[in-house]
């Protein structure tokens, strides 16, 4: 992701304590949360694309996903060099995408882990 750009991870703080026992748990439950966070980056990213403001469209499509399944984090950014100034200057785009999305990604790794 380009560092000229904005990005936002997962997990966040949200997500950290549910992933410190990880060790005990089989390959197969491992790869469901690492499916569920990669969907859900997919997710963040297209609510995202779906509000940010549009001129000529490069913004818009110079969002993306980075996904690491070793680490279960996936990143989410825009990769343009006014992408941090729409977001936080003009109309905000990304962090209303995570925030509208991060409970149910949390929800669903719960219900995989088996926790309320």
């Amino acid at each position: 992701m380009s560092k000229s750009g904005i990005n936002i991870e997962l997990p966040r703080v949200e997500l950290n304590g549910l992933f410190k026992d990880l060790n005990r748990y089989n390959k197969r439950k491992i790869d469901q949360i690492a499916n569920e966070v990669e969907a859900g980056s997919f997710t963040i990213l297209s609510d995202a694309k779906g509000i940010v403001p549009v001129k000529t469209g490069r913004l818009r499509s110079s969002g993306n996903t980075k996904f690491n399944k070793s680490k279960l984090t996936g990143v989410v950014g825009f990769e343009t060099n006014y992408a941090a100034k729409v977001e936080f200057k003009n109309k905000a785009y990304l962090r209303p995408s995570y925030n509208k999305n991060i409970q149910g990604i949390i929800d669903r790794i719960r219900r995989l882990l088996n926790r309320k």
